[in-house]
């Protein structure tokens, strides 16, 4: 059975890696996937790892259709006329695609894709599968999707329910929650002793850290203003930004860069940059915070850190309510509140055995919800729903 993944996007993001978790454990005894992407970037490239046929149509150039002026959003014409011009040269190549390799499901993986694989799905009658990781916040994208997804998907994966809100009473969504292999957070001290060196930290050293992209929304700002307070109590902490900005954000870094110097908490701040190896430097953290100002349609960071058995504070909004039971396996604190940061890192630092307890439960729960073996067997079930159970004679 040939399943064409479509995700048009040229880097990686979660959605990109919820897509690589499914490819490696894809049984291709039973399956024939093939990637298909419209850029040469970063994730097509990495593509390659996992020994799948991939196939590039370029020539789709795709443009916000609104931009930011003051406080609000408005549609920009001009968008809206260039993604028209792209849009049916790139619908008929997709077509030429899916009746060349005779595919016999489609797998959209990013948010335009589900328009343009749904389109050329319906068309010429291949089933299409809308995996949504993304939340949609303009009415009228809400509107937009809504009205797409009556039509053109036979089913709507969603990694949450917070992500599903937008598609109220459609029954064909179903909730499959991303996953992480286990097998990549196994405890080395090997490691902690690289990572030391490599950041000029003690052993004992407590090290706390926000692990995301830099961006306003993360809520780096909050977590930095907790520092100061944490540091009177707990001299013996360092606090570790892992993550880079876009090119578009390089102003926020820089605010991040001088409230660090007003704060005067320079030597115990460290960045280190973009790292391809997540689970290794969150098993040499002993802290990780997920302080995310809006609503996020999952937080797979989340679920790394409880793998490693490490306790984690997150924001109490979007889909971090669905993946912790506060006090039970995390601790939730509301949003674009440094205080509570403080307050829940602190309870931590003095009570061991809390750590200990959360990280532990944590463990078990990734066990039982969040594994990419359980990822996996949901999302064949979805596409058992729609062409029977064929691929498995």
């Amino acid at each position: 059975m040939k399943i064409l993944f479509i995700n048009l996007s040229s880097q990686i993001g979660g959605a990109e890696l919820s897509l690589f978790d499914f490819l490696k454990k894809i049984d291709k005894k039973i399956f024939t996937p093939i990637v298909l992407c419209n850029s040469e970037g970063e994730f097509f490239q990495q593509v390659d790892n996992f020994k799948i046929r991939k196939i590039l149509i370029k020539g789709l150039n795709y443009r916000a259709i609104s931009k930011k002026l003051g406080n609000r959003r408005i549609i920009n014409p001009l968008a809206v006329f260039w993604n028209t011009v792209f849009f049916i040269p790139f619908i008929i190549k997709l077509i030429q695609v899916i009746k060349k390799e005779e595919i016999s499901l489609i797998h959209t993986n990013s948010r335009y894709s589900h328009i343009y694989g749904g389109i050329a799905g319906k068309l010429i009658g291949v089933p299409v599968v809308w995996h949504i990781h993304d939340i949609y916040y303009q009415k009228i994208g809400i509107w937009i999707m809504n009205k797409l997804a009556l039509m053109l998907p036979e089913r709507i994966i969603v990694n949450s329910k917070t992500t599903g809100t937008i598609f109220t009473g459609n029954p064909k969504i179903r909730v499959v929650y991303n996953g992480v292999d286990l097998d990549n957070f196994k405890k080395s001290n090997e490691s902690k002793s690289i990572f030391c060196k490599k950041f000029g930290l003690k052993r004992n050293t407590k090290k706390i850290a926000i692990i995301s992209r830099i961006t306003e929304q993360k809520g780096h700002e909050y977590f930095l203003k907790a520092i100061p307070s944490i540091i009177k109590d707990f001299p013996d902490t360092k606090f570790l930004i892992v993550g880079n900005s876009l090119l578009e954000e390089k102003d926020f870094l820089e605010q991040l860069k001088e409230l660090i110097k007003n704060l005067d908490i320079s030597h115990k701040v460290v960045f280190t940059g973009f790292r391809e190896d997540v689970p290794q430097i969150i098993n040499f953290l002993d802290i990780i915070v997920h302080c995310s100002t809006h609503e996020e349609s999952f937080g797979r960071i989340i679920i790394e850190a409880m793998a490693a058995t490490k306790p984690v504070v997150a924001t109490n909004i979007g889909a971090s309510a669905e993946i912790i039971e506060d006090g039970v396996d995390g601790l939730l604190i509301p949003p674009k509140d440094s205080r509570a940061i403080e307050n829940a890192i602190k309870e931590l630092l003095s009570n061991p055995q809390k750590m200990k307890f959360l990280g532990e439960n944590g463990r078990r729960k990734v066990e039982r919800c969040f594994s990419s073996e359980s990822y996996y067997k949901n999302i064949i079930k979805v596409y058992s729903e729609i062409v029977g159970d064929t691929f498995n004679s």
